[in-house]
């Protein structure tokens, strides 16, 4: 029933896209009944950096460092 869908979450496939238009990637993340939360760094390759645990509410973050940063032409209609 889409009528009740109260979020499609975060599209894993977006994470490698996000990386390589980007300095890096920060996701933080909790699901229901998990009793802490994880972050996850990224490079702009998309590789792992590090994994640890934190105390957050239930959901998920991306932080994305420095959008088209490398892409100065895309970064100057971002910045528009």
């Amino acid at each position: 029933d889409i009528y009740s869908v109260q979020t499609f979450g975060f599209r894993g496939e977006a994470i490698n896209a996000l990386c390589e238009l980007s300095e890096s990637l920060i996701i933080t993340t909790k699901a229901n009944g998990q009793s802490t939360g994880t972050v996850l760094k990224f490079d702009q390759f998309g590789s792992l950096l590090s994994q640890s645990v934190i105390a957050r509410a239930n959901g998920t973050t991306v932080q994305v460092n420095n959008l088209f940063e490398r892409l100065p032409v895309r970064r100057k209609d971002f910045v528009k």
